[in-house]
């Protein structure tokens, strides 16, 4: 379960913004044919979701099944020579040691991990520039 509190251009951003709704977006990760996703899999966040959407307390034996992350740095795209220091196919929430350079940025500098490790979550180097090239996370506690 990744939080963040910056806005992004979803539609769960238009309806919580605009409209005052109860708002998430979801995503699976991987994508796979229609009806092919293992479902199962996600019971525990739909159980979730589901007593959060309704106004209920969710039941603590779902929270701990999962793992909750969130936000700490947008790294931004500032400079057309922008590029990551790692593959472009790097699986969601790889984790990145203090000391790592993630990115390279003529206008920015580069982006080295600091004193906690983070986690790199919709990486793309390609984004144009002014866009957001990646989130950095961090492991959190369970959102209630």
């Amino acid at each position: 379960v990744l939080h963040q509190h910056q806005h992004s251009w979803t539609f769960s951003h238009y309806s919580k913004h605009y409209h005052h709704a109860q708002a998430f977006t979801f995503e699976l990760g991987r994508v796979a044919p229609f009806g092919e996703n293992d479902m199962a899999a996600l019971a525990p966040m739909l159980t979730l979701l589901s007593s959060l959407s309704a106004g209920y307390e969710p039941p603590k034996k779902t929270a701990e099944t999962m793992a909750f992350f969130k936000v700490q740095h947008e790294l931004m795209r500032q400079a057309e020579d922008f590029t990551l220091c790692f593959d472009d196919d790097v699986p969601n929430f790889s984790r990145f040691e203090p000391g790592t350079c993630l990115a390279k940025d003529g206008v920015a500098g580069d982006f080295i991990v600091e004193k906690t490790p983070l986690h790199v979550v919709f990486p793309n180097a390609h984004v144009d520039i002014g866009a957001r090239a990646a989130l950095l996370v961090v492991p959190s506690h369970a959102i209630t």
